[in-house]
């Protein structure tokens, strides 16, 4: 397995992004594992081995509604066992060399502003005072 950011930067990303999840109404966080496209593996590249890791993460997220991809890992040399499928340019690989999204975590900041749920509302008198 690969793990995109290395293991000195995975733990700070996990303790990141599980901050964001804890924080409700501040941001959506969503973990998926083993993303498939018509029952493919995600391949880890956008087309056969183009435009790897960090940009085919990204394009999930945002086809999913989500800001960016905040967390990833890979599975390395897994098509022969289990078919990935390219993103954009759609191409199934069956070999040996071909390499899957393990988990993909996406985020995107929650749009609500929270300002306004405490602001000062003005107070009018009744017209019967």
């Amino acid at each position: 397995m690969y793990t995109e950011f290395g293991t000195f930067m995975a733990f700070p990303t996990l303790i990141l992004a599980f901050f964001l999840i804890s924080q409700p109404g501040y941001s959506d966080v969503e973990e998926y594992i083993e993303p498939r496209i018509d029952g493919y593996r995600l391949d880890a590249c956008l087309t056969f081995s183009k435009t790897c890791h960090e940009p085919a993460a990204n394009r999930w997220c945002t086809d999913n509604s989500y800001s960016r991809s905040i967390y990833w890992e890979i599975s390395d040399d897994i098509g022969h066992i289990d078919p990935t499928k390219t993103l954009v340019g759609k191409e199934v690989c069956d070999k040996a060399y071909c390499h899957a999204f393990d988990t993909i975590v996406c985020y995107k900041p929650n749009t609500k502003n929270h300002e306004s749920d405490h602001s000062p509302r003005s107070i009018t008198p009744d017209a019967d005072s």
